[in-house]
């Protein structure tokens, strides 16, 4: 979005087709030596090797440092999805999750983690300012009415 704005859509267009083309290319020589994992590292790798050069031209187009990049964008995303990451790795030990409660269970821990994790990592102080006013105006709103 930031491109388009800048008006750097050709950019955007030539690192977006180059997704699927890079995918494929890799899968396909990937996959006759490793097979469905093959297919997974080639998604992998066309990802790391994309968004490296994606990072790094827009590092140059906006004048700002890796750090400073990775901390204001990419800290904040990753933080937000750890702790619903670890959920899931942790939660078939504990739940049965071969059964309809076990799996319900854990799909609601694995939500509401995210979504915590989501409000207190993945939004900044402004959005979340924003969200709690409309929050407690509905809340208001439906005390009125009862």
């Amino acid at each position: 979005a930031m491109l388009i704005g800048t008006g750097k859509l050709r950019v955007y267009t030539k690192v977006m087709i180059a997704y699927p083309i890079v995918n494929v290319a890799l899968s396909i020589i990937f996959v006759i030596q490793w097979g469905i994992i093959g297919v997974a590292f080639a998604t992998t790798l066309t990802f790391i090797i994309l968004e490296t050069y994606f990072i790094f031209y827009i590092i140059k187009l906006f004048e700002v440092g890796l750090l400073d990049l990775l901390r204001a964008c990419h800290l904040p995303a990753a933080m937000s999805i750890v702790p619903a990451v670890g959920i899931s790795w942790y939660l078939p030990s504990i739940l049965n999750i071969n059964s309809w409660t076990g799996l319900s269970l854990g799909i609601i821990a694995f939500l509401m983690l995210t979504f915590i994790s989501f409000l207190t990592f993945g939004i900044s102080k402004y959005e979340r300012d924003i969200l709690k006013a409309k929050i407690y105006a509905r809340f208001r709103f439906n005390q009125t009415l009862s």
